[in-house]
């Protein structure tokens, strides 16, 4: 029941920002009838209320992974009674985190080297996408990352000339509910 005076709103509260862990999102309380509101603020995490969220403002939490987000604007004016509305929901993938690891950091040009990519998420199942190997920043090969494989992958490199060469990899998932990652760097050094 909405009682005569209460402030109706005309256009939704939207939701700014980078919905990632650790990245800050800012409410916008939409539009209404009545000019001259004061604005409250409630954060909500699959319809319920995220303790202490009550401000503009709010800085996505780890347990927000896989969850959707919505902020609930009410509006207030003087002897008014409140009105409420609700942002359209937004939510929060999983982080994943990729690692690299290479059987020699130094070695001979006619010596094997495997690189080995494990991938992890706190999604449910396996990460899947693809994997990208990256030497001196350009990729070398792209590899599909399927549930069998498990999250590993193994590349073995084809046998180059001596220098010193950074080696990473990046993880695209295809899962919109998966964030991406890159590994961090690991050097090769092949002397000759």
């Amino acid at each position: 029941v909405v009682l005569p005076g209460t402030p109706i709103n005309t256009s939704p509260p939207t939701i700014t920002g980078t919905v990632q862990v650790g990245k800050k999102l800012t409410a916008h309380p939409g539009t209404w009838d009545v000019s001259g509101l004061h604005f409250a603020y409630q954060w909500q995490a699959d319809g319920v209320d995220i303790p202490g969220a009550d401000s503009q403002r709010y800085r996505v939490a780890s347990t927000d992974q896989g969850k959707q987000l919505t902020v609930v604007v009410t509006a207030t004016k003087g002897d008014l009674p409140p009105g409420t509305a609700v942002s359209a929901a937004v939510t929060v993938p999983y982080q994943s985190s990729t690692a690299l690891s290479l059987n020699r950091f130094i070695g001979f040009s006619w010596q094997t080297t495997t690189a080995k990519v494990t991938v992890t998420s706190g999604a449910v199942g396996a990460p899947t996408g693809s994997v990208a190997i990256k030497i001196n920043g350009s990729t070398v090969t792209t590899i599909v990352l399927t549930a069998a494989d498990n999250g590993t992958v193994t590349y073995t490199f084809p046998n180059g000339g001596s220098g010193l060469y950074r080696v990473q990899a990046e993880f695209t998932p295809d899962d919109a509910a998966v964030q991406g990652s890159t590994s961090p760097t690991r050097y090769l050094l092949i002397l000759f």
